[in-house]
C-alpha cells in the first residue's frame, strides 16, 4: 500500500511506501493541490483518503483537475452544522457543501459527523459509511509508564482532560464536586489549559473546593494520571468522537460522559459508559459516588468498554480500513454503507 501525506509522514508510515507532496505552511497549499493533481493522472494510485477539511479540499480540487479514474474517500472528522456556528465556519460549510460531493464515498468517524457531511453533500446518509478511530494500545501502554509531571491524590480521584474552553463544561464536573463532599472523599484533578481556566479557579473558590480540586495545566503526557484515576469525566457541550474517552477505556479506566453526541448515547446504551445530561451535574454526582463506592460497576463498565473499544484497536482497525478501500476501487461511484456500521 501506498501513502500519500502533506507533510512529513508519521513514523508508522515509513514501513511502507510514502510521497511527500511538500506541506510546508498554508501558502503551500496550491503546490499541493498541483502536485496532487499529477500523481492522480499518472493513475499511480486506485483511490486516495483524506482526512478532515484542508486534506480533503486539496484532494478535491485536485481530484476535479485532473479527471480520470482514482477514487476519492472523503472522511470528516468534525461535525460541520456545529462547526458553522462559529466565525470561520461558516466560509467552511460553505466549502464543504459545494465541493464534498466529488467525493466517491463520505465518511466521517462520528454518527453526527456522518450524517451532517452527508446532509451537506446532499446525499442518502445511507451511502457514507462511519468509520472508526484508530487507537494503539501499544502506544498509550508505553505512555502510561512515563514519569507523573505533577504530584497526584492519593486515594480516589476522577480527571477531566480537556482543552479549557466554556464548550468542554468542565464548571459542571466543578459544580458535581460541591455535592460530594459529604459523601466521598474523592477528588477531581483537571488536566489542560485555556480561556476558561481563570473562570473555573474562581468557581473552585467560591465553592471552597480548593483542598478537593487541582489544576495541573497543560501536560506533555497525561496518561500517567489517566491510568491511577478512579474515573474518566467528558461534560461538553458537543463533540464528534471523542478520542480521549477512547483513550480512557483503552486505559480500562470507567468513562462518564455527558450526551454530548450520538456516539456519546450509544456508549452508554452499550453499558460502556455512563451518561447524563449536559449541564446536569447532579446526575453526574450520582455517577461519580456510584463509581467510586461500587467495584462491581466500575468493573462492569471496564468489561462493556473492552468490547465497545475493540473495533477501534490498531489490529483491527488496519484491516478495515483495507477492505473498505477495496471496495471503494471495485465499486461504482456510491458504496452503500450505514451510521450503524460499528
Amino acid at each position: 500500500m501506498a501513502v500519500l501525506t502533506l507533510g512529513q509522514p508519521h513514523e508508522e508510515a515509513l514501513q511502507t511506501e510514502v510521497t511527500d507532496l511538500g506541506w510546508r505552511g498554508r501558502t503551500s497549499y496550491p503546490k499541493l493541490v498541483w502536485n496532487l493533481m499529477w500523481q492522480m493522472r499518472s493513475q499511480r494510485y486506485d483511490a486516495i483518503m483524506a482526512f478532515g477539511l484542508f486534506p480533503n479540499l486539496v484532494s478535491i480540487v485536485a481530484f476535479i483537475l485532473a479527471g480520470g479514474d482514482t477514487k476519492l474517500i472523503i472522511n470528516e472528522i468534525t461535525r460541520p452544522e456545529i462547526e458553522a456556528k462559529f466565525g470561520r465556519g461558516r466560509v467552511y460549510y460553505f466549502l464543504r457543501q459545494r465541493l464534498y460531493a466529488y467525493g466517491s464515498l463520505i465518511t466521517a468517524t462520528s454518527i453526527d459527523g456522518l450524517t451532517e457531511t452527508c446532509r451537506l453533500a446532499a446525499i442518502p446518509v445511507e451511502s457514507g459509511v462511519r468509520v472508526v478511530q484508530v487507537i494503539d494500545r501499544e502506544s498509550i501502554d508505553k505512555k502510561a509508564l512515563g514519569k507523573l509531571e505533577v504530584k497526584i491524590p492519593q486515594g480516589n480521584f476522577v480527571v477531566f482532560v480537556a482543552r479549557l474552553d466554556f464548550m468542554k463544561r468542565a464548571d459542571t464536573v466543578i459544580e458535581a464536586f460541591s455535592l460530594l463532599a459529604e459523601r466521598t472523599d474523592c477528588q477531581l484533578v483537571i488536566v489542560g489549559d485555556g480561556k476558561a481556566r481563570s473562570a473555573l479557579e474562581s468557581q473552585v473558590e467560591r465553592l471552597s473546593l480548593q483542598d478537593r480540586v487541582q489544576f495541573t495545566g497543560w501536560l506533555n503526557n497525561p496518561f500517567p494520571v489517566l491510568v491511577q484515576a478512579s474515573a474518566s469525566v467528558l461534560a461538553s457541550e458537543y463533540e464528534g468522537f471523542s478520542n480521549s474517552v477512547l483513550e480512557a477505556m483503552f486505559s480500562d479506566i470507567p468513562v462518564i460522559t455527558s450526551y454530548c453526541s450520538s456516539d456519546a448515547r450509544e456508549m452508554c446504551d452499550k453499558g460502556a459508559a455512563l451518561g447524563f445530561e449536559v449541564g446536569d451535574y447532579k446526575l453526574l454526582a450520582e455517577h461519580i459516588a456510584n463509581v467510586i463506592a461500587d467495584k462491581a460497576l466500575s468493573d462492569k463498565l471496564i468489561r462493556c468498554a473492552r468490547a465497545y473499544r475493540r473495533p477501534h484497536a490498531l489490529e483491527n482497525a488496519i484491516p478495515f480500513y483495507e477492505d473498505l478501500i477495496r471496495k471503494v476501487v471495485s465499486s461504482n461511484r456510491d458504496l452503500p454503507g450505514s451510521v450503524q456500521k460499528l
